[in-house]
């Protein structure tokens, strides 16, 4: 298994076969223009040196070849920033890259795919996003996303009931749903949110070092996203040990134990910090 300072096979194989796969696209492409050309010059001999704008052989095997490659060259770097997002964060955490960052600077400008260094990119990623580093990236990605859909502020104030603290993520009924067939199933965007919510949740259970099981928060965010799933006005479901879900159908109520507040507010004032101000 590779460490989160080597490189993992598919990394080793890219960087061994990039450019032998770059010079056999480039003969492949010479060959069809060799084709191309011996077509196009009987065809100006038998029709008096006029250029044939029709032909069995592709013309356009240059432009085509660097659209090939470059399309190969940008999957490949999409390949390894994945790659990097599955080796480099602790577990439990996910993080986001923004692949657009690595294309627009390793990939080439020109033609020159030859120079394009697959291992470069992986180092690039791994100095940025390995270690404690990488770490504070992932956990204040999360930080950001919970004081977003918790809608939360500097200096708010946090609203109690029956001894625990609760956060409000809002949601909404799909209309559809509700008319045609009299269920009240989340809406699409209220789905993706209250996933985000979970995944970010999750990163925080990770650096609290409670154990949510193999599946961690999957099973929940699986049961939400289902098709079937219909809300039922106050269903308490829980979440793990010391935070609990009361389902509305405008909103999920969160409720954590002081205990786990008191954790949860260390975990923003460490990583959300910058949330919480702009949102300020």
């Amino acid at each position: 298994m590779p460490t989160q300072n080597t490189a993992p096979p598919l990394v080793a194989y890219y960087a061994g076969q990039w450019t032998r796969y770059v010079k056999m696209a480039v003969g492949y492409a010479n060959e069809i223009k060799a084709f191309s050309v011996g077509e196009q010059d009987i065809i100006r001999d038998e029709e008096g040196g006029q250029k044939a704008y029709w032909g069995v052989f592709p013309q356009d095997s240059d432009e085509h070849l660097y659209a090939v490659l470059r399309k190969q060259a940008e999957n490949m770097v999409g390949r390894l920033v994945w790659l990097a997002t599955e080796a480099f964060p602790p577990t439990g955490v996910k993080i986001e890259i923004n692949c657009k960052d690595y294309t627009d600077q390793f990939l080439p400008e020109d033609d020159s795919f030859l120079s394009l260094d697959p291992m470069a990119v992986w180092i690039a990623l791994r100095e940025k996003y390995s270690g404690n580093g990488g770490s504070d990236i992932a956990h204040g990605q999360s930080a950001e996303l919970l004081v977003s859909l918790f809608r939360l502020k500097k200096g708010m104030p946090m609203e109690t009931k029956a001894g625990a603290v609760i956060l409000n993520l809002a949601v909404y009924v799909d209309s559809f749903d509700l008319k045609h067939f009299k269920r009240k199933n989340l809406g699409y965007g209220s789905k993706g949110e209250l996933c985000k919510l979970l995944v970010a949740l999750e990163a925080f259970f990770s650096w609290a070092e409670i154990d949510l099981g193999l599946n961690g928060l999957q099973r929940l965010a699986h049961r939400f996203n289902h098709s079937n799933y219909s809300v039922e006005s106050r269903e308490k479901i829980t979440v793990a040990s010391g935070l609990n879900i009361v389902t509305y159908h405008n909103r999920f109520e969160f409720r954590f134990s002081t205990e786990l507040a008191e954790k949860f507010a260390i975990y923003l004032s460490m990583y959300g910090n910058n949330a919480l101000d702009m949102a300020a």
